[in-house]
């Protein structure tokens, strides 16, 4: 799973405190670039393959993310391929920072968990659950798809052992 956040004190403290915690403790992995991006690494194409990689997309809203380029860029990454996103509000009033950007209406359009509320753990236990549950609807979508495409070339390749193409010969 990818964590796209913004990189300010309130945002690293959720991350590293709430987030990472409570999904790594849940046995999913997760892609943080401050801890999976190694020295020597080309950041840009670390941050890119593990959006195409990842099964779940998590985005931390705060203003600062509405209104950062990288942020941006990586939502549109991960929703041009159609990725799963999971929304998690950190900061009230991250609506108004938009400024017309597509993010607003992208992130909207998904139900976010809230951890600006007193209710902090039930809302981080909603989202694992969330994840979870779509990574496996997924992983099994996956599975029926890969048994039909067997089950299709199997057809195929016996019924051409019984037909052969007819092929022309050279006069």
């Amino acid at each position: 799973m990818f964590i796209s956040y913004s990189h300010d004190n309130c945002t690293l403290q959720v991350v590293d405190n709430d987030l990472k915690p409570q999904l790594t403790q849940e046995g999913l992995r997760v892609f943080i670039d401050r801890g999976s991006i190694k020295p020597g690494d080309i950041w840009p194409a670390e941050i890119a393959s593990a959006i195409h990689t990842c099964k779940a997309f998590v985005v931390v809203l705060t203003k600062r993310y509405v209104s950062s380029v990288y942020c941006n860029g990586e939502l549109y990454e991960a929703e041009a391929l159609d990725k799963r996103l999971f929304p998690v509000v950190c900061e009230t009033g991250w609506e108004e920072e938009t400024g017309g950007r597509p993010v607003a209406d992208i992130v909207r359009a998904v139900q976010s968990v809230s951890l600006v509320t007193e209710h902090k753990e039930t809302e981080l236990a909603r989202l694992v659950k969330a994840i979870k549950g779509k990574t496996i609807a997924a992983l099994k979508q996956i599975t029926v798809h890969h048994a039909l495409f067997h089950r299709c070339s199997a057809h195929i390749s016996s019924s051409s052992s019984k037909h052969p193409a007819h092929t022309s010969q050279p006069s």
